[in-house]
């Protein structure tokens, strides 16, 4: 390439060596790339194996994002949700089970990958809400039950 025969590096080729630089030197090179590369590795990349790295990278971020964030947080957020409006015993339980039903998963994991495709960039944002959604803490406000209000509170509980 140009840039190699000039000597001179493109701030692209920065860019992503220094993100799998940070990757690789805080040991988590198998978890985002599929196996160990150590630094030396990195620095004898040229400069298409570095942006196949790279793209394998990008690539695994998007799939823990919408793996375990969104979906986490679409969960929660409905658990929630539907706890206000019905009486649920256990939200907590509700939001394991939901997270464990393979077809509920396999189905957002395909509806947050459809949106990642057409929204990019923005999931970062439905992220970070969905995520500070799942950490708000909702008040249930007790009705308590006075002769004057019984059949007020019957009504509300149905």
């Amino acid at each position: 390439m140009e840039s190699e025969i000039l000597g001179v590096q493109s701030p692209l080729r920065n860019k992503q060596y220094q993100v799998l630089h940070d990757i690789i030197s805080s040991g988590t090179s198998k978890q985002f790339l599929g196996r160990k590369v150590t630094l030396e590795d990195l620095d004898a990349m040229n400069e298409d194996r570095l942006l196949v790295n790279y793209k394998i990278y990008e690539l695994n971020v998007a799939e823990r994002i919408k793996g375990e964030l969104i979906i986490t947080g679409i969960i929660s957020a409905y658990s929630q949700a539907v706890n206000k409006v019905l009486p649920i015993d256990d939200v907590k339980e509700l939001r394991d089970d939901l997270n464990n039903d393979y077809i509920l998963t396999r189905d957002l994991k395909n509806l947050t990958g459809v949106i990642q495709s057409t929204c990019g960039s923005l999931m970062s944002i439905f992220s970070l809400a969905l995520t500070t959604f799942k950490h708000i803490k909702l008040q249930n406000k007790e009705i308590t039950e006075t002769p004057a209000n019984v059949d007020t509170v019957s009504v509300q509980c149905m």
